[in-house]
């Protein structure tokens, strides 16, 4: 049963998210955000028209059409014509992503004004600033669903939660192939889990001894923790399971079989991918040319540089000063480390805004920098949210970057993912800052002031959000004038 304040909260919740849909509601006027907008479009039409996938296209995001073919293939026996169709699918996508904030929310809604900035957060970030259903898009919303259901199978593990995140990964590899190596990477952390190597011990051990011998005491297989702030190692073995294993990959073969049945059924053959997939791998905008390591190294580390103004080595320097500073956690020194963070995250939103590169990601990746920080300076950490949604966001972020073109902007987009949970880390290093002041005599005064503070520092957070994409679209508008959406 709801009570009020909850209610209260709700209300407050459908206001804000209100506000934010008008808002991008009006960018969904705006002509020709992107040129990829369209080609997004132009791989399902093609095959409805006759191509074939691999033996007609050169590039592995083209597997992603299978999201947008039946919504096209509906326009078109509808309407009878392609006019309005970009308008369209901003429309679904938009509509696709309100609910995927709104679940945000409800997941979370016990932790009331913390789950609604963990949403909004997330509504804020639409993918390159324009509103496509595409391989990035349909990315970042299988992430976050994908991070939800293993807090679910972390609390109360399920045949259905395990095959629905098999299910929601195999819709993140089918946007990028190369998200299958997290299976191979997840494989090898089950056995190693399973046989309890020395290499594992060892880790357990520097972590925290006292946890390992309570966990060989007390653990038992059949019951896991069903609270969020459980350190305890062994609460993760459900992820780790043989059930785990078995049903996931089941999901993973419902993808697979849909996604095998769509080939097939669009024109392809078993001799089209003997012939063409060689090539797909031989392009030179992705890892596999001549020198791809070097290559794409040199091309993250040049982004990197040019946002942070010729500063790439700040970063570096305050995370290594964090993990030499054994009195990180001491008030004066946190509250040193988080000036560095915000000083550092603000650099880099200038510096994207600035350098007029990756502004999509112009709040995503400044925040990913300052949450990580204020994770490392709490205390009682919500290890949960790093392992199941922080760290994965990581992981794939970094495969996008080198198997992407666009550098920052899959890393951008990734971390709108991330920085749900960044929002926590965020609020609780607040709440241990709070703590502290409170329990300090001489600073009792300021404590006072704390909330009011924290609260002016999200409402600028959210206005620079809106800013930021405010300015995006007069540019586009300004830059795109060869035409405007049918409607």
């Amino acid at each position: 049963m709801l009570t009020r304040n909850n209610r209260k909260t709700g209300y407050f919740f459908v206001l804000v998210l209100f506000i934010g849909f008008v808002f991008h509601v009006s960018g969904i006027f705006v002509p020709n955000l992107s040129a990829d907008e369209s080609f997004y479009v132009t791989i399902p039409l093609r095959l409805i028209n006759g191509d074939s996938l691999i033996q007609h296209e050169w590039h592995l995001t083209q597997f992603s059409s299978l999201f947008l073919y039946l919504p096209i293939y509906l326009w078109l026996k509808i309407t009878g014509s392609s006019d309005g169709i970009i308008l369209f699918l901003r429309l679904l996508y938009l509509a696709v992503h309100t609910a995927a904030s709104s679940a945000v929310y409800i997941y979370f809604r016990k932790y009331k004004g913390v789950a609604i900035a963990a949403a909004m957060m997330f509504f804020f970030h639409i993918p390159f600033t324009f509103y496509a259903v595409s391989y990035t898009s349909v990315l970042v919303l299988s992430l976050l669903l994908l991070s939800l259901c293993l807090f679910s199978i972390y609390n109360k593990p399920s045949k259905k939660l395990y095959i629905s995140a098999g299910v929601l990964y195999g819709l993140s590899c089918v946007c990028n192939p190369a998200f299958c190596v997290v299976w191979l990477v997840y494989i090898l952390t089950c056995v190693l889990w399973t046989k309890r190597n020395r290499i594992v011990e060892a880790v357990i051990k520097v972590r925290n001894k006292k946890i390992l011998r309570k966990s060989r005491k007390n653990f038992k297989k059949s019951k896991f923790p069903n609270n969020g702030n459980v350190s305890d190692f062994e609460s993760y073995s459900c992820m780790f399971s043989k059930e785990a294993i078995i049903y996931s990959v089941a999901g993973i073969g419902i993808v697979a079989v849909i996604s095998i049945i769509f080939y097939f059924s669009t024109g392809g053959t078993l001799s089209s991918i003997a012939e063409n997939l060689p090539n797909m791998f031989g392009s030179s905008e992705h890892i596999t040319d001549s020198a791809p390591l070097t290559k794409k190294l040199t091309e993250i580390f040049n982004a990197i540089n040019k946002v942070s103004f010729e500063m790439p080595y700040l970063l570096p320097i305050l995370l290594i000063a964090l993990a030499a500073d054994k009195k990180r956690k001491t008030m004066n020194h946190r509250l040193v480390y988080l000036f560095a963070a915000l000083s550092l995250g603000i650099l880099y939103g200038f510096g994207i805004l600035y350098t007029n590169q990756y502004k999509t990601a112009c709040f995503s990746l400044p925040f990913a920098v300052f949450s990580l920080v204020c994770y490392i300076l709490t205390e009682n950490k919500r290890k949960p949210f790093f392992y199941l949604m922080w760290l994965p966001c990581v992981i794939f972020a970094t495969i996008g970057l080198f198997t992407s073109n666009t550098v920052l902007f899959i890393a951008g987009a990734v971390f709108s993912v991330s920085n749900v949970a960044g929002i926590f880390f965020a609020y609780d290093l607040y709440k241990e800052i709070k703590t502290a002041m409170i329990n300090s005599k001489t600073k009792a005064v300021r404590s006072k002031k704390l909330k009011p503070v924290a609260k002016s520092l999200f409402i600028i957070a959210f206005a620079f959000q809106l800013f930021g994409y405010m300015l995006a679209i007069q540019y586009f508008q300004i830059t795109n004038t060869s035409g405007l959406v049918k409607v």
